[in-house]
């Protein structure tokens, strides 16, 4: 076993250190340390920042091990996260006042070939792209091209959605905040395998079509469709992509050489995606098709590294204090607007009586003492999630800025403690895991930084989650028969379901139609295309699953994150097929959006083809 060596030096950004081997055989057992830097790091590269504190803190008249030693201590529990969540790879950063203070990479970018990752290792940030999204919209603002009050549809006249207040009212601030009132499936867009079932001149029409789900700015509801509009927004005005804007008015400054939004497959460091599947084995997946030029990219396209994403969370806090002080952001800082950016703009409800929990652009707002709950998925598969509870002295508890990524193959979280000398947390790992390894490490590192005496058990909670998010497609399944009406059949010819039914104002269908096997029951296909394809099985009456086990739908690139309704398809006769069980089917509700009432959600049968209606 070589144990790690730690460097004083302070001529490095980065220094990594030998590799320390451990008996286990998870994924993980590859760790890598860089030391405490200080003079050659952020501060000096892009000229903001203070010399961040890294001294040993007292308490009860007794010195307490440094900030550092204590981030170094936390390697045996962040490796028993990864092992838990079945994570085959994941890095670690954390910064200070400007300045890299700690990282740290455990198992593989690339598992076939052995590789580690490092601290210029690239990984997809998924909606953490979000964040540079509101920083260019910020410039946009600043240079006076557009107000945070405009109307999108003075910039973008086809604009015209089902809900007439959202038309005629809906501003830029609006498409950043999550308060549309739309609906906000992914489904119409996500499909097996990381493919992308619309394209990016269709974004506008398939906004136009998205129900009403709640009134017009009264309720936070995560979307990434208005994200998809204000891309559209960025480059009506900038005359540029908006990959190409980012990348000029963003990255370049910042000098953020491992950031993009545009995809390059072929990079050497780049960390490959992968499932996790139920006996926590990695499985590779293909790369996800969110860069520049597709529909999703303003939500999910950005690629980056634990090194550059912590000098942007640095350039993040530098301007928003500068501005917060009446001050111009420091020189080659080029992010403005950044107080309101980070401001909250709507509230999503508290997890702590009195505490603030709001969305500002592109980033959650947590006043600590709470938890996250609402950020991640972890919430979803643990009975209680941990409070944060900083130490006394800082007044109101601190505020936390953080927001989590997630696709196919990657998932990570950004996390910003602005009264803790200025410090940002970046966690990335190269799956979809068992529950969120990412979310559970960024909270283990902000229980440390802001003192907590809480001593949650994360190990524990890692494990929770794994092992309830295993179950969720066994869980699907005994819920979906548990509310099974027993003893009912489909109709005698199951060419009465075969058909192509349209949704999404004709953007969308779903072709059902006779599998090419023997017994040639049913098979649904999104958007009829044959990478969509999925058995269905009798579930009561008229009513049809394509439900799959969790590996089955791992392996293609799903998140086994859904309840059970999503997997039903209920066909059903309109009144004017004189309804009822004898009817003829000219139409099958799809339940993809919780609380959207049926007849909201249903897809239409076509007798003469559709082709001429869809973009493929």
């Amino acid at each position: 076993m070589f144990m790690p060596s730690h460097s004083s030096s302070q001529n490095q950004r980065f220094t990594r250190f030998g590799r320390m081997v451990l008996k286990s055989q998870n994924m993980c057992s590859a760790i890598f340390f860089s030391s405490l830097q200080i003079s050659k790091s952020i501060i000096q590269t892009l000229g903001w920042g203070s010399k961040p504190s890294a001294l040993p803190l007292f308490q009860d008249g007794k010195m307490e091990p440094s900030l550092l030693d204590q981030l170094r201590a936390l390697d045996g529990t962040i490796e028993s996260i990864c092992s838990a969540t079945g994570s085959p790879g994941l890095s670690v950063g954390v910064a200070q006042a400007g300045s890299i203070v700690h990282t740290v990479h455990y198992g593989y970018r690339d598992v076939e070939k052995r590789l580690s990752p490092d601290s210029d290792t690239v990984y997809g940030v998924a909606s953490l792209t979000k964040s540079f999204v509101a920083s260019a919209m910020g410039i946009l603002v600043d240079e006076g091209k557009v107000s945070w009050t405009t109307p999108v549809r003075s910039i973008l006249p086809g604009l015209d959605s089902r809900d007439a207040l959202v038309t005629e009212q809906l501003s830029v601030a609006d498409l950043l905040i999550h308060n549309s009132g739309l609906a906000f499936s992914n489904n119409w867009w996500y499909g097996a395998d990381g493919e992308l079932l619309l394209q990016k001149d269709q974004t506008i029409p398939a906004f136009n079509a998205l129900e009403q789900g709640a009134k017009f700015r009264t309720k936070y509801s995560y979307s990434n469709w208005p994200y998809c509009v204000a891309g559209e927004v960025i480059e009506k005005l900038s005359g540029e992509t908006l990959g190409a804007f980012i990348q000029r008015r963003v990255l370049q400054p910042l000098r953020l050489a491992r950031t993009a939004a545009t995809h390059d497959n072929s990079d050497p460091n780049l960390a490959q995606p992968y499932a996790v599947l139920d006996d926590k084995s990695p499985f590779r997946l293909p790369f996800p098709k969110t860069g520049d030029a597709n529909i999703m990219a303003p939500a999910q396209a950005v690629r980056s590294s634990v090194k550059d994403m912590l000098a942007y969370g640095s350039a993040l806090l530098a301007a928003q204090k500068a501005e917060l002080a009446g001050q111009k952001p420091p020189p080659g800082n080029p992010l403005r607007g950044t107080a309101k950016q980070l401001s909250g703009h709507i509230s999503k409800g508290s997890n702590s009586p009195l505490r603030e929990n709001s969305y500002g652009f592109g980033m959650d707002r947590v006043q600590l003492p709470q938890s996250i709950a609402g950020v991640g998925c972890n919430s979803m598969f643990v009975r209680e999630m941990p409070r944060l509870v900083p130490r006394p002295g800082v007044p109101g508890g601190g505020l936390l800025l953080v927001h989590t990524g997630s696709l196919a193959g990657y998932t990570s979280m950004l996390g910003l403690l602005p009264e803790y000398n200025e410090t940002v947390i970046f966690v990335v790992t190269n799956a979809v895991g068992l529950g969120d390894a990412s979310g559970w490490v960024l909270q283990l590192l902000v229980d440390t930084i802001i003192g907590s005496e809480s001593k949650t058990d994360y190990v524990a909670l890692a494990t929770e989650a794994a092992t309830n998010h295993a179950r969720r497609e066994v869980d699907n399944a005994k819920a979906l028969d548990e509310a099974r009406t027993p003893g009912t059949q489909p109709r005698p010819s199951l060419d009465e379901y075969v058909g192509d039914y349209v949704g999404l104002g004709g953007l969308f269908k779903l072709q059902v139609r006779r599998r090419r096997d023997v017994r040639g029951e049913l098979e649904v296909l999104f958007q009829g295309l044959e990478s969509q394809a999925w058995p269905l099985t009798h579930y009561e009456h008229d009513t049809f699953s394509w439900l799959q086990p969790f590996n089955e739908q791992a392996r293609r690139a799903r998140f086994n994150l859904a309840g059970p309704d999503i997997f039903k398809l209920k066909f059903m006769a309109g009144e004017g097929n004189q309804g009822g069980p004898t009817g003829a089917i000219d139409r099958v509700c799809w339940m993809q959006e919780p609380g959207l009432a049926e007849e909201k959600q249903c897809l239409f049968r076509t007798t003469t083809g559709i082709t001429s209606q869809l973009r493929l």
